[in-house]
């Protein structure tokens, strides 16, 4: 594939991603997101009072939320309230605050609506990164590269989540970053420049989710470890990465424990003790387990609004059809006569263990969070996209002949656009426009 070819490829699926992200930032009624209240008045907070909030009783409604989603939110709903996650790191916030100061005098549609579109353009980036990331690991075949890009762009609930307020998507950033920079330098090596952008970048992680704490750090960590140094030591270029990670998100880690405590820096006791009431699992048995792991499934390629707007059965059980074949596919290219062992070094091999890396740590923190609270939502695994969508389109490609991957690629982005504009008129905006 020539870069002529390649660029007007990644032109077309970036393209495609904007549109119908802004499709769903514009024709989604507001608030019907998850947490997005929440996280539009933490916005709001900033732009109104030029100060962070801080997460009090009271922040919390279980009554006032179960009735507002139930009612789809209709126009006028008073979500002044909800603020639960005030604790949350602040740079998604911060970046979007202008917005909110610019659109202080329009309707409170208008307004999320722009905050939305704030965070189609984080998306739109965050897209890029994993392009990046994805190149780098599959260097081999750009085909492939680009067939991972599609598969990230266009996972319907995936575009729900980078078209809604939530700083879901900044986090997806900073994460797919910090994979392809591992992965540049497993290949050229560190020095002390090097160290210290990984140090950059996991330092922003910490800065926008408390998940890209358990992400980024064991990451970067990972990536520090096992690439080769081109000047100094390695204990230096760790100590480097590890100085500058800090320098940014110890200010923000001093004022938690100033405002909840010592013993609670992160805000986490404050919240559990400010969400009394929200669900718990409890002692699941094998029939409860079978029921998360599907839910976990369904809401992972769409499970609409607050996880109340389902597809059509048929729809999920041709994303089971695809999900098995890419397990399978996944199966056969780590088997000793596959790919991972025929075509792939032993340098592809660590930047594969990288990836594998960010996908265990996300997925056992995904599993720890429910083993408390249950909340089995497929977006939980998107902090991981960059390595998810990077396994997923080498499965596929494991299982296609290479005379058949342009077509079979194309039909398979194709098919996930198209299933993005089924899943919003045919399926949200019915059950949430009233």
């Amino acid at each position: 594939m020539s870069r002529r070819v390649e660029a007007v490829l990644l032109g077309l699926i970036l393209g495609g991603y904007l549109v119908v992200a802004t499709l769903y930032a514009a024709r989604v009624p507001i608030y019907n997101a998850p947490d997005e209240p929440a996280h539009v008045n933490y916005v709001r907070e900033i732009a109104r009072r030029g100060a962070l909030p801080v997460l009090r009783p009271g922040d919390w409604n279980a009554d006032l939320l179960e009735r507002l989603k139930a009612d789809r939110f209709p126009p006028g709903s008073d979500v002044s309230t909800i603020r639960y996650e005030s604790h949350q790191p602040p740079l998604y916030y911060l970046l979007l605050a202008p917005l909110a100061v610019a659109t202080e005098g329009a309707s409170e549609r208008d307004q999320v609506v722009a905050l939305r579109l704030g965070s189609v353009g984080i998306g739109l980036f965050a897209l890029a990164a994993l392009y990046l990331a994805a190149r780098g690991l599959i260097a081999c075949d750009r085909g492939t590269a680009l067939l991972a890009l599609a598969l990230a762009a266009f996972v319907p609930q995936h575009v729900a989540t980078l078209a809604s307020v939530t700083n879901d998507g900044l986090t997806e950033l900073w994460l797919a970053l910090l994979l392809w920079l591992g992965v540049l330098a497993l290949r050229d090596g560190l020095d002390s420049r090097r160290a210290a952008i990984l140090g950059l970048v996991t330092g922003l992680a910490m800065l926008t989710k408390l998940s890209a704490w358990v992400g980024g750090g064991p990451l970067a960590g990972l990536a520090l470890l096992l690439a080769p140094t081109r000047s100094g030591r390695k204990t230096t270029h760790i100590l480097i990465a590890a100085i500058v990670a800090l320098a940014l998100a110890l200010p923000w880690v001093v004022r938690g424990a100033l405002v909840y405590g010592v013993d609670d820096p992160f805000g986490l006791i404050r919240h559990d003790q400010v969400v009394l009431g929200q669900p718990l699992t409890g002692t699941p048995g094998p029939g409860e387990i079978a029921r998360l792991g599907a839910t976990l499934f369904r809401s992972f390629w769409g499970q609409f609004g607050w996880m109340g707007v389902l597809m059509d059965a048929r729809v999920y059980a041709g994303l089971a059809l695809l999900s098995g074949l890419i397990g399978l596919g996944i199966g056969l290219w780590l088997a000793p006569w596959g790919g991972l062992w025929r075509e792939a070094d032993g340098l592809a091999r660590r930047g594969y263990l990288l990836a594998g890396a960010l996908v265990a740590a996300v997925v056992v923190a995904t599993i720890a969070y429910n083993l408390r609270y249950l909340q089995p939502q497929g977006r939980y695994l998107f902090p991981a996209m960059a390595a998810i969508a990077a396994f997923a389109a080498l499965g596929l490609r494991e299982l296609i002949a290479p005379r058949q991957r342009p077509a079979i690629y194309a039909l398979l982005g194709v098919g996930l656009f198209g299933l993005d504009l089924v899943a919003l008129f045919r399926f949200i905006l019915p059950d949430l426009v009233r």
